[in-house]
């Protein structure tokens, strides 16, 4: 009698009908869209007093030819974050030709800042700056002192300076850098940063 009570019960509980409260909440308008990454590099133009882009600007940035021991030509440039993402930048000297033995008594310093603008030294001191290596050392390669992370719409400061050391002789004497068609240039490269930096 016990077992034909449960199964007429649970007869009972399956043919019966349950009610449910529901509800729901709606999203709408929603975008998805990837972001845009854009780097630019400029100059100061110490003359001016303006910035100056390079993108797609093949001036050279260091332009002289009257080297002597202890000359001094310092260059501040501007890395700025014209997209909408977060970037990581490197910036470093490029050669397409080969470096003569002029590389070997040029020295390259550095002076990096984020937070704010970097002005030309006016007395052509390099009190502040970082010695990172000769022309020959540096060129081609990515120092420590020359890479950043930028958020969008952020700038970051960067002066190189090329000094030719007091030591050089006349052995160095009307010696090219590397040939008539060498470009020593600052390059910036862009790359997304990691999310949430």
């Amino acid at each position: 009698m016990n077992v034909i009570a449960i199964v007429i019960a649970s007869v009972l509980l399956i043919g019966a009908t349950f009610a449910w409260f529901t509800d729901a909440a709606t999203s709408s308008g929603n975008k998805i869209k990837a972001g845009t990454l854009k780097v630019d590099l400029e100059l100061l133009d110490a003359e001016q007093d303006t910035w100056v882009s390079l993108k797609g600007n093949n001036a050279p940035i260091f332009d002289y030819e009257n080297w002597e021991p202890g000359y001094t030509d310092v260059k501040v440039l501007k890395v700025e974050n014209e997209g909408s993402l977060a970037l990581k930048w490197k910036a470093k000297f490029v050669s397409n030709a080969q470096l003569s033995k002029l590389a070997n008594v040029i020295d390259v310093y550095v002076l990096a800042s984020e937070d704010a603008p970097l002005a030309y030294p006016a007395d052509r001191s390099l009190a502040g700056y970082t010695c990172v290596g000769t022309v020959a050392e540096f060129v081609n390669t990515i120092e420590a002192t020359t890479f950043g992370t930028l958020i969008a719409g952020d700038d970051a400061y960067l002066a190189i300076a090329l000094k030719m050391r007091e030591s050089a002789n006349d052995d160095y004497q009307g010696v090219d850098l590397g040939g008539a068609t060498t470009d020593i240039y600052s390059m910036c490269q862009g790359l997304p940063a990691q999310s949430g930096t």
